[in-house]
Formats: structure tokens, C-alpha cells, sequence
């Protein structure tokens, strides 16, 4: 909790702050609801009644893995297709976000911003066969309907 000093009193500094309490959250601290935490105040008798809040805050504090906003992995994948019955075989470059394999002709158009050409839902258990990149095999990727 900070207090803004009156940014007039001090020209060409711009706004001032002064730390009047703090709290530390933890993961332990997140959660589905609002919860109250013991606040730490700074300074001595004199500068109490600056802090209106009677030494708690109330908060909802949230967390997301990384993975949810930012690509986990990414590379290149190739995606077999069956169409009356002639298989075929497409290149994609698929990243892994937020629970989701966007596909993408390349990885340019992820730094363009084009919709992916492909969106599979990781819901379910999936597997895949990895293999070693040295030998000339595809890779495959079985997705149950």
C-alpha cells in the first residue's frame, strides 16, 4: 500500500510515493475466492493515520502456468490426411498453448498473427511416437475421434 505524495510540493520530480504497509502472497495465497491478508505498516505513531485501512486488504489473488499464455513447445509436425482413400501428408508448424496444438503452415504466420490453419483440443490423452530426428521417419500423431 502506497500513499501519493502531492506531486506539486516537489517540481520537475514528477509523482512521489511512500510505502505505507506491505503483505506478501505466496501460491499458497491463490485461490477461487476473496481473502483477507494481514497488512505490515511501515513508519511509527505519527504517520498511522495515513493508513485508512486498519492494517488488512482484501484480494483474490490468481496464477496461471506460463504455459497458458506463452507457446510451450513448437515445431514442425506432419499431419496425415485420408481423402477418398488416398493418404496424404501435410508439413505443419504446430505450438502448444494454453491446452491447445495451433497448427500453422509456418512460423511466420505465427509472428503475423494469422489464424492457425488447425486447432486440436488437448483434452484427452494423446499419444506420440517420437523419433530420432538423425533417422529419415515421420513422426505421427493419432488423434481419436
Amino acid at each position: 500500500v502506497v500513499q501519493k505524495l502531492n506531486c506539486w510540493a516537489s517540481p520537475g520530480r514528477g509523482a512521489r510515493y511512500h510505502l505505507l504497509a506491505h503483505t506478501t502472497l505466496t501460491l499458497e495465497s491463490v485461490g477461487d475466492c476473496f481473502k483477507t491478508h494481514n497488512l505490515s505498516v511501515h513508519g511509527n505513531e505519527d504517520c498511522s493515520f495515513w493508513l485508512p485501512l486498519y492494517g488488512n486488504v482484501c484480494c483474490r489473488f490468481v496464477a496461471q502456468p506460463a504455459c497458458m499464455a506463452e507457446d510451450a513447445f513448437a515445431g514442425f509436425l506432419n499431419e496425415q490426411q485420408t481423402v477418398k482413400g488416398l493418404v496424404g501428408w501435410r508439413r505443419l508448424y504446430c505450438a502448444l498453448r494454453g491446452g491447445k496444438l495451433h497448427c500453422f503452415y509456418g512460423p511466420e504466420e505465427i509472428e503475423a498473427k494469422v489464424e492457425p490453419t488447425l486447432v486440436v483440443s488437448i483434452d484427452k490423452v494423446y499419444y506420440f511416437c517420437l523419433m530420432n530426428k538423425d533417422v529419415d521417419v515421420t513422426i505421427g500423431l493419432n488423434l481419436p475421434n
